[in-house]
């Protein structure tokens, strides 16, 4: 029956209930009534929506104060329990379930105490789910404040947090017998979770049980985090939402993994993002491999990750911190790494593979003793990157290397890192594409190298297993302000104190002392274009980069003490070299002709040639501005075996615009800085140029033109017959020379122009 109204009554010892509801005893109505004594539950609430109980009292009943079953919409203003209990002792103020047995459909919803409650019971409030649901309970905080649940089927609400571990130990403790990966503590305002070691029981219960990870994590929503008390945790974690798992104190607060067989110490499920891990050990693990376990395993874009005030060691067979790219948004912060070795193959204290690392932060890290190498991005590339204030040392290869620097996302920064005595190399940047920086450093070596005979490097720019996106030329790096010392190898390989190779870069600044070679660039290491060969060779290359091209770098203004060798180039040509760049594509190049062959080089780019020696035949195919800059003109001088036309410069195109270039003309073997031969070569611009010549004169003195455009001399160049358009020559010098004579400055037929 619905619509009862029951006030200002008082039951004492029912044979069972107190006061119960029949199914579908809807708009129930109760107030100022008080039950006492009963057989069963005080007040037994069945299959009935919107009730409203206000000023009840339920005490010493055999069995809850209250019981609301499969119930919706259930507000009681004011209540007091004390002494309610069940035969076996279980005391508890109000039950909620859903069970969906006596009265279909299962189901609890919208539960609200409030007013003045007074509950004197051990437990105030549990719910049971057999069945159905039970959302909407809404509780005073003078009555709960977190609970223990056990999967998503019940909970036991408690006053307060240290209430709700006793009540979590209770249900793993005997009889009960809960599996730990099933009990969570949870607070009921955040939906955050904690965890606690080595809790008691209520009595009569004896023990200590420790909460697991893994029951809050899985029963955690995504967004919150779990608070993990000191404590000793002997777990493997595994993280599969967004969350964060805060621990209590670094030094105490440990996962351990000693006995508990392969498997890393914590586990991000692939493609979970946006989880912190702040405030651990962790330590113990074991692994089959490093690059398969670690400390921390990033399983796969794990993007917005973030590791902080974390201590990682020995995780035998695993890595310490390992992420699988491509992945962005990452921050390792305030870490100690160490004690990760060989036993399973090259173990890294933080390690990044594959893909595009983006927005990667690695700083206040103390990362040592670690089998091969500290802090790594490997394989794929990297951009946006920050690793500072580092103190890397004593690991077994390298101290900081890096693979595909490019500034598509960010610039890229390493500085302030001090790092001392790390294998072969300090710091490895490898493959980079401009936008970075080295700077600030202090990398050393203190001790002797031991059995290892190869190269040693302490800052190396260097081009070596290129993959994918990464460019087969490095380019753009600025090593500048660091502190290197110590890389002497006694061997037949050298050490080096910083080596560059490729386009662009800029050395300056840095204080170099002790090293067999200070500061060295270099090109043409082979084999090519695999890896070059790094095995003890008695030469003068860097073994580990064999960049075919290096050249326009800026090397000055660097202090040396005590080195072998203070500034070496290798081969020495590239001391002389420029450098060009499309200022449309800001592609670097080491020749004017590998510019011109680039793909992304289009009909009305404009080429930059900087001061330098070029030392080439160029064959201008493509209608572009090529323009000399810098403080002197650069120099075109090819003294190679000729191919093609004898020139310089073989223009066959429409649109070409040459200035500001010095062309010295081996007489012996050429005929003329410029030849313009082909069926359309209109629209030609040659202008502040100066033209020289040397050698002994060869072939016919018809051909020895300056400048040749369309000419029909000893040699025909006279192909467009319908003769040539708009030639403008200007401005330029021509130098005729002795017995090597030009025999004209320009030599042209069928051409209009200015001249």
């Amino acid at each position: 029956m619905a619509g009862i109204t029951i006030q200002n009554i008082t039951v004492t010892a029912a044979p069972t209930f107190g006061i119960i509801t029949s199914c579908n005893a809807d708009n129930l109505t109760v107030s100022n009534t008080t039950v006492t004594g009963c057989g069963g539950s005080g007040f037994a609430l069945n299959g009935s929506d919107n009730l409203s109980l206000t000023n009840i009292t339920s005490t010493n009943n055999t069995g809850n104060g209250v019981s609301i079953t499969d119930c919706n919409n259930v507000t009681i203003n004011g209540l007091t329990t004390s002494g309610n209990a069940f035969g076996g002792g279980f005391s508890a103020g109000v039950g909620i379930f859903a069970s969906g047995t006596s009265c279909p459909p299962a189901g609890t919803s919208n539960v609200t105490i409030t007013g003045t409650v007074s509950i004197g019971e051990p437990v105030p409030v549990y719910e049971q789910i057999t069945s159905g649901t039970i959302t909407g309970i809404s509780l005073p905080s003078s009555v709960a404040t977190h609970f223990a649940g056990v999967a998503l089927i019940s909970k036991i609400y408690m006053a307060n947090l240290a209430n709700a571990y006793t009540a979590a130990a209770s249900l793993i403790a005997a009889p009960s017998s809960v599996p730990a990966t099933l009990v969570h503590v949870e607070e009921i305002s955040t939906g955050n979770k904690y965890i606690n070691d080595l809790i008691p029981p209520a009595p009569p219960q004896v023990g200590t049980y420790t909460l697991s990870f893994a029951a809050a994590i899985n029963y955690a929503v995504a967004g919150v985090t779990v608070f993990v008390e000191v404590g000793l945790y002997a777990e493997k974690v595994t993280i599969n939402k967004s969350l964060t798992l805060q621990g209590a104190d670094e030094a105490n607060c440990i996962i351990d993994g000693t006995g508990l067989g392969n498997g890393s110490g914590i586990t991000l499920t692939n493609g979970t993002t946006n989880v912190t891990i702040q405030g651990f050990t962790i330590r113990n693990h074991a692994g089959a491999g490093p690059n398969s376990f670690a400390g921390i395993y990033a399983t796969g874009g794990n993007n917005q990750l973030t590791v902080e005030d974390c201590t990682i060691h020995s995780n035998l067979g695993g890595s310490g911190v390992y992420a699988n790219g491509p992945i962005s948004n990452v921050t390792f912060d305030n870490l100690e790494i160490y004690g990760h070795t060989n036993v399973a193959g090259a173990a890294r204290g933080i390690v990044i593979w594959n893909g595009l690392k983006s927005l990667i932060s690695v700083t206040n890290c103390h990362v040592y003793n670690n089998n091969c190498c500290g802090i790594e991005l490997q394989d794929g590339s990297a951009s946006g990157v920050t690793m500072s204030n580092n103190n890397v040392h004593d690991n077994g290869d390298n101290g900081i290397g890096i693979v595909g620097l490019d500034g598509s996302v960010g610039p890229n920064s390493i500085s302030g890192n001090t790092v001392t005595d790390n294998g072969r190399f300090g710091i490895e940047i490898k493959n980079p594409n401009g936008n970075t920086t080295v700077t600030g450093n202090i990398v050393t070596r203190t001790v002797p190298i031991g059995a290892e005979v190869r190269d040693l490097a302490g800052i190396a720019v260097f081009r070596r297993g290129v993959l994918g996106s990464n460019v087969d030329i490095p380019a753009s790096v600025s090593v500048t302000g660091n502190t290197v010392s110590g890389y002497t190898q006694p061997s037949s390989s050298e050490g080096f104190g910083i080596v560059v190779e490729g386009i662009n870069h800029t050395v300056s600044g840095n204080t170099v002392s002790g090293c067999d070679v200070a500061i060295q660039q270099q090109a043409g290491h082979t084999p090519y274009p695999g890896d070059g060969n790094q095995n003890n060779l008695a030469d003068l290359y860097f073994g580990r980069g064999n960049s075919p091209q290096t050249c326009g770098n800026t090397i000055s203004g660097n202090t040396f003490g005590g080195n072998g060798v203070d500034e070496r180039s290798e081969p020495t040509s590239l001391a002389s070299g420029g450098l060009v760049q499309n200022i449309n594509t800001s592609k670097y190049f080491c020749s004017i002709q590998a510019a011109i062959n680039d793909a992304q080089t289009l009909t009305g780019h404009t080429l930059e040639v900087s001061s330098g020696t070029y030392n080439e035949q160029v064959l201008v195919n493509k209608g572009l501005i090529i323009k000399g800059v810098g403080m002197t003109q650069p120099l075109v001088n090819f003294t190679g075996t000729v191919t093609g036309k004898p020139t310089l410069f073989d223009v066959s195109v429409d649109g070409v615009t040459i200035e500001n270039i010095h062309f010295n003309v081996d007489m012996a073997k050429l005929r003329s800085a410029i030849i313009a031969s082909g069926a359309g070569i209109d629209n030609m611009i040659v202008k502040d140029n100066v033209i020289d010549n040397y050698g002994t004169a060869a072939g016919s003195y018809g051909d020895r033109n300056a400048v040749s455009i369309n000419y029909f001399g000893a040699t025909n160049y006279r192909v467009a017959s319908g003769g040539v358009n708009n030639v403008t020559f200007t401005g330029n010098t021509v130098n005729v020379g002795g017995a090597a004579a030009f025999r004209a400055g320009i030599s042209a037929d069928e051409v209009g122009g200015a001249f």
